[in-house]
């Protein structure tokens, strides 16, 4: 569960209180739900800005390939 966690994005304050919780059988469905909404909204939020840099990186990539075309065709190739 520990690595299940982890990989959700629990730092390892909230995996221990997660954790402890249940070993203590303190944390009822409703809370689990509401600290699980939270996570996938944090993870939701994440997605969004690996997309923007996906999309900045992709767009670079594109003009520097065409800039290299560019040169390419001038008969300047650095290759």
């Amino acid at each position: 569960m520990l690595c299940q966690l982890k990989a959700l994005g629990f730092s390892l304050r909230e995996i221990r209180e997660v954790l402890d919780a249940l070993r203590s059988d303190s944390i009822d469905c409703e809370q689990g739900a509401v600290l699980m909404a939270e996570k996938k909204a944090a993870v939701d939020e994440k997605i969004r800005e690996w997309k923007r840099v996906s999309a900045l990186l992709g767009r670079e990539q594109k003009r520097l390939e065409e800039s290299a075309a560019a040169l390419r065709q001038q008969g300047h190739c650095n290759r």
